[in-house]
């Protein structure tokens, strides 16, 4: 039961009365040797440097016991300012005391500074929230940018790049962590999901009416290992436009005068090896969500955003907004409003919003908040436009190149890639310049959306064999 005000405050009169008693010979003038109560009684014997307890004192080495006196000396000296007379032990006392006095006529005070404490400690700072960005949480390694190029003759690469240490503009550093021969016709089209990259080897074999091309590749960034996948579903226009969500990769289909579909990539047990082995295999697998009828095509996506939820995909095409709920297989039609982005968009913890680029593609990067998954009326999106222009648009660029789509990728804790792919004149065999910058967003005094102080930006000379595709970049 805790003690009433009024003897809380008579406890504490005593206690400050003890406090002011100051011993008579205790002054500057005395004896420096007398100073220093005398030693304790004689419950230790000094072995070889040490002092082996017999009773209730700690076994200490002398060199401990030079730093802690060395730290109760620097602890003391605002106190002993205080009180000159006292010799530093007495002072510790007053120190010792004093917060007992506090403690016991403000016990609240007490009790919620310790629960504040706590908190403190609970919460991450900028740096750790930063290192938790930059490792992966399911291994514990360094996150890198992959970045898909179609960048020599023979077909397609795949480049592992260090956001921390950027390779100086020029030329990538060779080799690639992966090369890949490229089909005689089309070219490939990448995916991900958790660590595997997913590369379909010829994405418009569906243009050519051809389906006997060799089945998807996979590629783990965890163990550097290459493997087959399944054959990407023939009415998937390109996989490029597959939706990750989890641990799972939605794309919906392109089939004109009949309604599309949605097909999902997930891992799941291979029932085809239970004669072979006992143990459960794990394989990917494309299904179909019969249940979940999309109301538009694929090819008719111009931007989508995953929910802070995790598991809500929003989606919008030229006029329309829908949301899929992932965990019911449930679309829904928000209305005839649309996302301010072209590509993927990103939640921002920090900025409390999407970021992507803007639809227009002008040039710049843009913001919005998160819109209600149950909103059926047009919602007040207010978008933020980034203060300073990022890249090109298609107007500003040289005569004679041709820029190509740009992407934004996220890296965590409010930091973007952004590359841009500028074919040089009007013939590819002259390959193209790629513009990748690193940055940060934070808002200004005023709530507008600027980027963070330190900025890098690196241009790279690459091979081109095809216009029809420009690049695709993960962070994992």
């Amino acid at each position: 039961m805790q003690p009433s005000a009024s003897r809380r405050t008579a406890r504490a009169y005593i206690i400050l009365a003890l406090i002011c008693i100051v011993p008579a010979g205790a002054s500057q003038d005395q004896d420096p040797k007398l100073r220093h109560p005398p030693a304790p009684p004689n419950t230790a014997r000094r072995r070889g440097g040490r002092i082996h307890s017999t009773g209730r004192f700690r076994i200490e080495s002398r060199q401990s016991r030079q730093v802690a006196a060395t730290r109760t000396e620097t602890i003391s000296d605002s106190w002993r300012r205080r009180w000159p007379a006292l010799p530093i032990n007495q002072t510790l006392k007053h120190l010792s005391a004093s917060a007992e006095l506090h403690r016991l006529v403000h016990p609240e005070n007490h009790i919620q500074g310790a629960a504040m404490s706590r908190s403190d400690r609970g919460s991450p700072s900028k740096r750790q929230r930063r290192n938790d960005a930059d490792d992966d949480a399911t291994t514990g390694k360094k996150k890198h940018l992959y970045l898909a190029l179609d960048d020599w003759k023979g077909g397609c690469s795949i480049h592992k790049l260090d956001a921390d240490n950027m390779q100086p503009s020029g030329h990538l550093t060779e080799p690639a962590a992966l090369r890949l021969a490229g089909p005689l016709l089309g070219h490939m089209a990448f995916a991900a999901v958790g660590t595997s990259i997913f590369i379909d080897t010829v994405a418009e074999r569906r243009y050519y009416g051809i389906d006997s091309f060799p089945q998807t590749l996979v590629y783990n960034t965890k163990t550097g290992a290459l493997t087959l996948g399944p054959h990407v579903p023939d009415d998937l226009f390109d996989l490029g436009g597959a939706m990750a969500v989890g641990e799972r990769l939605y794309a919906v289909t392109t089939v004109y005068h009949q309604p599309s579909s949605l097909k999902v990539l997930s891992m799941a047990p291979n029932t085809k090896l239970e004669f072979f082995t006992s143990i459960p295999t794990m394989d990917w697998f494309w299904n179909s969500l019969p249940t979940s009828t999309p109301p538009f095509n694929g090819d008719d996506i111009v931007t989508y955003a995953l929910h802070p939820d995790g598991s809500t995909i929003f989606v919008s095409t030229k006029y329309r907004t829908h949301s899929f709920d992932s965990s019911h297989g449930v679309w829904r039609e928000l209305g005839g409003w649309v996302l301010p982005f072209r590509g993927q968009a990103y939640f921002d913890a920090d900025i409390d919003g999407w970021v992507g680029i803007h639809r227009k593609e002008d040039g710049y990067i843009c913001c919005c908040p998160v819109a209600s998954r149950s909103a059926t009326t047009t919602p007040r999106l207010k978008c933020r436009m980034l203060i300073e222009k990022l890249f090109r648009s298609k107007e500003e660029v040289k005569q004679g190149h041709q820029h190509l789509k740009p992407t934004l990728t996220y890296m965590g804790d409010s930091r973007y890639c952004l590359i841009e792919n500028v074919v040089q004149g009007e013939d590819k065999h002259e390959g193209s310049v790629l513009n990748v910058t690193l940055f940060g967003l934070k808002y200004d005094h005023r709530g507008e959306l600027q980027t963070k102080v330190r900025r890098t930006s690196r241009s790279y000379t690459v091979s081109k064999n095809t216009i029809f595709f420009s690049h695709a970049a993960f962070w994992m």
